[in-house]
């Protein structure tokens, strides 16, 4: 087993980290793609939260950073359309 993987690596090195990026990323339901609401937003071709929830659109850190510094007492102009304006 362990030729076939020092083969696999020399001959196809991309596909090595493929293969780890679907294994840590997209096979594990607690990676950040799925706790972040990535894969789900994916699935339901809107942009969720990991509960489901309706966000921005705009990238996850992003979202994060907005949430936990804004609160009901700012005022938040916010120029655009479409599913940027849930948050």
């Amino acid at each position: 087993m362990k030729t076939i993987k020092k083969i696999l690596k020399i001959f196809f090195p991309k596909l090595i980290l493929r293969y780890k990026a679907y294994k840590e990323l997209i096979n594990n339901e607690h990676s950040y793609l799925y706790t972040t609401g990535w894969m789900r937003s994916l699935d339901e071709y809107k942009p969720v939260d990991g509960n489901g929830d309706a966000i921005p659109w705009m990238n996850y850190p992003m979202v994060s950073f907005l949430k936990n510094r804004l609160n009901k007492k700012h005022d938040l102009f916010e120029f655009g359309s479409g599913f940027s304006t849930f948050l």
